[in-house]
């Protein structure tokens, strides 16, 4: 048992229907390890595999970019990051189909699983391809019609130093942050260099997806200081020309990206020995400090969390697991006002998990949509049993516990639809999609495809959700369901 707690909160912080084959495609340049980022031009072919060659100069797209629109509005049809706002809610309005089928399928390659967003009537994710000179595996950030999975640009990274987060789409740009070519934005039309500047400090520093709301752009970041420690920081950047505009040290570790709102950035931290977890306040426009609250500290055993915060027009709340002295794992969530910090409700799960039943370490996950508020908590029922999920629906404005139910399978990464909860498994090589109905907990239906899962897994399966449609990395393969 002390060797999994080790193994799990080593994790710590930053990191989040049949076997059909789908088309592939691979990018068009094959970049050394030095060169800068490369733009291509936008291509109209049908997605196909193709062997990467030399790069080609930069070249002018081809058809006239749309006018850019802004995603905020009628953001329900889009899902332009990583928890489909700057709330974090991971819920839209709009209906993802019932019991979906392929509509499209393109080889994303095998090196970095990251999810898509989805705006302005295209997709936007990160493909990898093996240099076969060099062996090496270098990234690209690619553009596809959302509709028919062609590409229209892409922009090839040197190996090792690729984008490792989700992108954020705003204002007509696209914004990702890489290992080692900077953090950087891009027309979302053309693929154009906009603009570029540096967040990391150090080579280990690890990063959250960005965030973009009211022109702003936010990041938050993990690094280790001179004397060894773990430390994080929350930097907020222009979201037109990327000039900083703020940066706030942190004393503990970030969990997920920050939710923005309520002119407020809100971040939960917890403390490298796992002892601590704390939610800020920051004002959005200053960094300077709103309110603090400490959510829970030393119960005797690890705290380990759910999920990033999420964000309702008057409260923030931060879902956890916490372990007892004598071994019970709690599952937990607390909510707080978000004006003042005053605390509204505290839940913990009526169920506890005995010392043989254990809540996986960022596994799992929480969506917050109207006064639903789900909590998807994975566990082993015995040593050598398999992990099964509890769902759970509380009340978002009295943290009353409405629906419980268990689920066979373990699920994590849920997304809220206007009537669903969709949620992704893996089972071997078997990786599956779950449709939930959002008031009981009820599966309804699931999609499922074979995958090689030591390659891909199912690190990129948070579902990018617009009207009709779902867009997910499961795997080496990207799809769209509909």
């Amino acid at each position: 048992m002390l060797i999994l707690l080790i193994a799990f909160l080593a994790a710590g912080c930053i990191g989040g229907g049949g076997d059909e084959q789908g088309q592939t495609t691979t990018p068009t340049t094959t970049p050394d390890s030095t060169a800068a980022p490369t733009t291509m031009a936008p291509t109209t072919a049908a997605p196909t595999t193709a062997a990467p060659t030399t790069p080609a100069p930069t070249a002018a797209p081809t058809t006239a970019p749309p006018e850019p629109v802004d995603p905020d509005e009628g953001i329900d049809a889009t899902w332009p990051m990583v928890r489909h706002d700057a709330t974090g809610s991971a819920a839209t309005d709009v209906e993802a189909p019932m019991r979906p089928g392929i509509i499209w399928t393109v080889d994303v390659g095998r090196y970095t699983p990251v999810p898509p967003v989805v705006t302005y009537g295209r997709v936007y994710h990160i493909q990898s391809a093996q240099n076969p000179d060099t062996g090496f595996w270098f990234d690209s950030l690619v553009c596809r019609d959302s509709t028919t999975g062609d590409e229209q640009w892409s922009v090839a990274f040197p190996s090792l130093v690729g984008p490792s987060a989700v992108p954020c789409v705003s204002g007509g740009l696209v914004l990702v942050n890489t290992r080692g070519a900077g953090f950087l934005a891009y027309d979302a039309f053309t693929g154009e260099q906009v603009w570029r500047t540096s967040v990391m400090q150090g080579p280990g520093e690890q990063f959250s997806a960005p965030v973009a709301h009211d022109g702003m752009v936010y990041l938050a970041l993990t690094g280790v200081d001179g004397g060894g420690a773990v430390t994080g920081r929350v930097s907020c950047h222009d979201l037109e020309t990327g000039a900083p505009q703020w940066e706030r040290q942190l004393g503990d570790c970030p969990v997920g990206a920050p939710a923005i709102g309520n002119g407020n950035a809100y971040i939960a931290t917890r403390a490298e020995s796992a002892e601590r977890l704390t939610i800020t306040a920051l004002n959005a426009s200053t960094g300077r400090t709103a309110w603090t609250a400490t959510v829970v500290v030393d119960r005797g055993g690890a705290i380990m969390t759910v999920d990033a915060p999420l964000l309702s027009g008057t409260h923030v709340y931060v879902p956890y697991y916490y372990i007892e002295s004598m071994g019970d794992h709690i599952l937990a969530v607390k909510c707080y006002d978000a004006q003042t910090g005053a605390p509204s409700w505290s839940y913990e799960s009526r169920a506890r998990y005995t010392s043989d039943e254990y809540l996986y370490y960022e596994r799992g996950g929480a969506t917050l949509s109207g006064t639903d508020l789900h909590v998807l908590a994975p566990y082993r029922p015995s040593q050598r049993a398999d992990i099964i999920t509890r769902c759970y629906l509380l009340d978002a404005q009295t943290g009353e516990e409405r629906v419980v139910t268990t689920l066979d399978a373990e699920l994590f990464f849920p997304r809220r639809t206007a009537a669903q909860l969709l949620a992704v498994s893996q089972a071997g090589t078997s990786l599956r999609v779950h449709g939930l109905d959002a008031g009981t907990g009820q599966q309804v239906w699931t999609f499922s495809v074979r995958s090689d899962t030591s390659a891909g897994g199912t690190g990129g399966g948070q579902a990018a959700i617009t009207d009709g449609y779902i867009f997910l990395r499961l795997g080496n393969t990207l799809y769209c369901l509909g």
